[in-house]
């Protein structure tokens, strides 16, 4: 239950930048899934895995992440932070 708890909680983030778009009724379990804007699956995949946030292409726009019990509350906040961040640079990891 807390996974999914975490999985609304990233959702909800989500849903308030500008590059991905989703249904947050559509998150229910622990997946999240989500739509890109102005931006590709590949270079947003490479941009996260840099700062340590994994997710998974399911087509050219759009990514699924997963929450599980070994992802803590924390964890997801770091994970917000570093989407904003990249959000906001459009996808570059500023040095």
């Amino acid at each position: 239950v807390e996974d999914h708890e975490h999985a609304r909680l990233l959702a909800s983030a989500l849903s308030e930048l500008r590059h991905f778009e989703l249904d947050l009724d559509l998150v229910q379990t622990n997946i999240v899934v989500c739509d890109l804007k102005g931006a590709e699956s590949g270079e947003v995949i490479q941009a996260l895995s840099r700062e340590g946030v994994l997710a998974v292409p399911l087509g050219p726009a759009r990514l699924r992440f997963v929450t599980h019990r070994n992802v803590s509350r924390a964890d997801i906040s770091d994970a917000i932070d570093v989407l904003s961040l990249l959000d906001r640079e459009g996808f570059v990891v500023p040095e």
